[in-house]
């Protein structure tokens, strides 16, 4: 039988692993502030930043002078909530089907599987993981 991830990771198969992961880093100025105390005091080892929120230059510029955060990137075709919105990266064409009425993603999952065009989320998706930060530290 082949070790389990649990195996994989150094524990014993029995051994009980809990791994947390901070979710949606640079949602907010206190959202990045928190995030990062967490990984600086180990309460937590890894996390995403969320690339089409308002603070991501303010993780990315942390980021770049802690290298050793294990940070990847949350992508998104969604944006849940009522009164803090987002838009694409990718672009501003509404027949792309990335744009609710509103002028912003989607709210549910439901409403963006229903109107995004396959071809238009893989953009958004990869321009999310491929943002530039313009200005250097």
């Amino acid at each position: 039988m082949s070790p389990s991830i649990i195996e994989k990771m150094g524990f014993e198969a029995d051994d009980i692993v809990v791994i947390t992961h901070i979710d949606d880093i640079a949602m907010s100025h206190a959202a990045n502030v928190a995030s990062f105390e967490c990984l600086d005091y180990g309460i937590a080892k890894c996390g995403s930043v969320i690339s089409v929120s308002g603070w991501l230059m303010e993780a990315a510029r942390i980021c770049q002078k802690r290298q050793d955060y294990d940070i990847g990137v949350h992508l998104t075709l969604t944006s849940e909530y009522f009164t803090y919105r987002w838009r694409p990266l990718s672009t501003s064409n509404p027949e792309s089907g990335l744009f609710d009425p509103e002028g912003y993603l989607w709210m549910t999952a439901q409403e963006a599987v229903s109107n995004i065009q396959p071809e238009s989320a893989e953009l958004e998706m990869r321009a999310q993981i491929n943002i530039k930060i313009i200005h250097p530290m």
